[in-house]
């Protein structure tokens, strides 16, 4: 079994106080307690000037046969396309779409 470095993570944006953003930054924290390098990458050209942590642009992404890329999945954006051209092994965290319907 391959032994991976790295372990990123990627959304379309990230936002100080959005509850994807709080488990994105949950699972950094973890994967880095397991020894594991791992930063955040998006879409979006800009960050929240509230967010502490570095966060860096998808073309910054560098591919890697030791990476893993946890890619959490909300809404479409059309960075997507590109970002599974990625010839990582990529993991997908689906974060529920329910229609407002239901409620």
């Amino acid at each position: 079994m391959q032994n991976y470095k790295a372990i990123h993570q990627f959304s379309t944006s990230i936002s100080f106080g959005d509850g994807i953003s709080n488990a994105i930054l949950l699972t950094q924290k973890l994967l880095h307690s397991l020894g594991f390098e791992s930063r955040i990458f998006i879409c979006e050209k800009k960050v929240d000037i509230k967010f502490k942590c570095d966060v860096y642009h998808i073309s910054q992404y560098n591919i890697s046969k030791n990476n893993i890329l946890l890619y959490h999945y909300a809404t479409y954006n059309e960075c997507h396309n590109d970002l599974l051209k990625l010839f990582n092994k990529i993991i997908l965290v689906y974060h529920n779409i329910t229609p407002f319907s239901f409620f």
